[in-house]
C-alpha cells in the first residue's frame, strides 16, 4: 500500500483557489506537485517530501490573504488521511 505524505493546510480563505494557493506556497520555496483545495482546507504535496517537516513548521502561523493558516503533516493511506503523528 502506496502511504503519501503531505501538507493539511487549514483555515484557507474561501477566495482562494488552486492556483492560488500554489503560487502562495511556491513563493516561500516549496515546489507543490499536487494540491487539493476543499472549502477552507487544503492538501498539499510537494515535489520534495524530505521538506515536509521544515515546510509545516514554516508556513503555520503564516497568513494569507489576512488570515492566519494552520499547517501539519498528514500521511495518507488509500482514502483515509490521518495526522502524522496518529
Amino acid at each position: 500500500m502506496e502511504r503519501r505524505m503531505r501538507l493539511l493546510i487549514s483555515n484557507v480563505p474561501s477566495s482562494r483557489q488552486d492556483h492560488s494557493l500554489t503560487r502562495w506556497i511556491e513563493a516561500r520555496g516549496y515546489g507543490v506537485c499536487r494540491i487539493t483545495v476543499i472549502r477552507d482546507f487544503a492538501y498539499v504535496q510537494l515535489k520534495d517530501e524530505s521538506r515536509l517537516d521544515e515546510a509545516a513548521q514554516m508556513l503555520n502561523g503564516s497568513t494569507l490573504d489576512d488570515q492566519p493558516v494552520r499547517v501539519k503533516r498528514v500521511v495518507q493511506k488509500s482514502a483515509i488521511v490521518r495526522p502524522a503523528w496518529m
